[in-house]
């Protein structure tokens, strides 16, 4: 019997001991080398890297690390493909290797797009008037010098006309700590919503264009670490508007004033913790920002707000998701001019099943909800043998359930929007189309509280979306 015991002691003895070291396996990266980059600079795919030459790490941890370093590669969007390897050199130290391929970073292409706030609206409320469309080119230059450098040139005709010209510098010092983005532009729309009535917007047709905006400015961005970043913007705004529009709505710059002009300045921190920032399945992610709209040089505009937004995304399964996400705004102080507020109904500002609404607001919570199923994940290869670039077309299918409440303040409450200060609750089922260059395509099938059902169709919208 006591034999038997101290057999079985050395044998716990022995599989601890063993699990242990295994445990504690460590290996030391002695180089790390990236391949496929015929454009992109070393320096700016290593600049994502949270690993480097001379660092230790544990073997159990490895696969999880270089996981985590390929998306963070992937999500400059400057390449259709990223995978990364380790190979181990006989002295036990291992080489990373880096493999990518590179996107089309020269992009000219028409545009024609619709003047109306989306396409849903355009579809249903506007019979699909092929008179309210624009059209135009847009120039995007991606990568430029390999130094991930993006510069946009934007010029739109036909209903409304736009200009816009950026160009967004990543880093612009020598520790890639500190990005610059430069923007102005240009717009003039025929027809502007000037008010609402049971929450639709009534809008104002000019014979040629009730208005004129024009911008112009710049975003200082922090960026010491892969996932937090800091952001300081000014911008300077002019805008005018016809003498009409100022007689229909006297607070649509106040006080019945036919010209605008004002500084904004606005700080952001965000904290992006998502596997991928185009359509996260896994991760954290917050953004928070204050904006002073009104800097004492002009008298036009006076406006204080904060916003907030946190999303988590979770695994569940193989092929299963979750996901929920919150939403708030606040703005201090008196009304301010109509052209300035925020609206839900308009771009990231709405719950679903309410896409048609404009609920006019001081003060909003929004919280979102969902479930989904990947259907489909694959890689059609072979389209193109002469550009890699275009040598094969990504697909990814998701079933999603999905949930949304909403409670908006106004405290300048007007008797014609039943919407107004009231919860809003809508829920659906959908389908989202993720394809080439992170495009996503939204088909989803909607129901609110006022027993309203409806499709919808939205494009590249996301919880996060900017």
């Amino acid at each position: 019997m006591k034999t038997l015991l101290f057999h079985i002691l050395i044998f716990t003895f022995f599989i601890t001991n063993l699990f242990a070291q295994a445990e504690n396996e460590f290996v030391v990266i002695e180089e790390i080398e990236i391949v496929g980059n015929k454009k992109t600079k070393d320096r700016i795919i290593l600049r994502e890297l949270n690993i480097s030459v001379g660092d230790t790490i544990k073997t159990q941890e490895a696969e999880e690390i270089l996981l985590q370093n390929r998306n963070q590669v992937y999500n400059l969007g400057l390449f259709n493909t990223v995978e990364i390897e380790t190979d181990k050199n006989p002295n036990g130290t291992v080489d990373v290797v880096v493999y990518v391929t590179e996107r089309w970073y020269w992009l000219v292409f028409p545009i024609f797009e619709l003047a109306d706030r989306n396409f849903n609206v355009w579809w249903r409320d506007f019979d699909r008037d092929i008179r309210r469309t624009k059209y135009g080119f847009i120039a995007t230059k991606n990568n430029v010098g390999g130094r991930n450098e993006t510069f946009v040139l934007n010029f739109k005709w036909g209903y409304n006309r736009k200009f816009i010209f950026s160009y967004k510098f990543p880093f612009i010092d020598k520790r890639k700590i500190w990005g610059l983005n430069l923007e102005t532009y240009y717009f003039a729309d025929r027809e502007i919503a000037y008010t609402s009535i049971d929450n639709e917007a009534i809008f104002y047709t000019h014979n040629s264009f009730a208005n004129n905006r024009f911008g112009a400015g710049f975003q200082l961005n922090r960026r010491a670490d892969i996932r937090n970043t800091h952001s300081i913007r000014t911008f300077y705004y002019r805008n005018t508007i016809v003498d009409t529009l100022a007689q229909l709505n006297p607070m649509y710059f106040n006080n019945g004033k036919t010209k605008q002009q004002f500084f904004q300045l606005r700080y952001q921190y965000e904290f992006d913790g998502r596997n991928i920032r185009a359509y996260p399945t896994e991760g954290w992610y917050f953004r928070a920002r204050a904006n002073k709209q009104g800097l004492g040089f002009f008298n036009d505009v006076n406006r204080f707000y904060v916003e907030a937004n946190v999303s988590k995304y979770s695994k569940i399964g193989k092929s299963q998701f979750v996901g929920t996400n919150l939403k708030v705004h606040h703005s201090f102080g008196k009304v301010a001019p109509y052209n300035t507020s925020i609206r839900l109904g308009f771009l990231e500002h709405f719950a679903r099943g309410y896409e048609y609404y404009v609920i006019d607001n001081q003060s909003y919570v929004l919280t979102r909800n969902f479930i989904k199923q990947r259907l489909l994940d694959v890689d059609f290869k072979g389209f193109s043998k002469v550009n890699e670039q275009f040598s094969s077309i990504p697909i990814q299918m998701y079933l999603k359930f999905y949930n949304e409440l909403a409670f908006s303040s106004d405290r300048f409450f007007d008797d014609n929007n039943a919407l107004n200060n009231q919860f809003l609750a809508g829920y659906g089922v959908g389908l989202d189309i993720v394809t080439f260059y992170d495009n996503i395509f939204s088909l989803e099938y909607s129901y609110n509280r006022l027993r309203e059902s409806s499709f919808i169709v939205h494009i590249n919208l996301t919880w996060d979306f900017n």
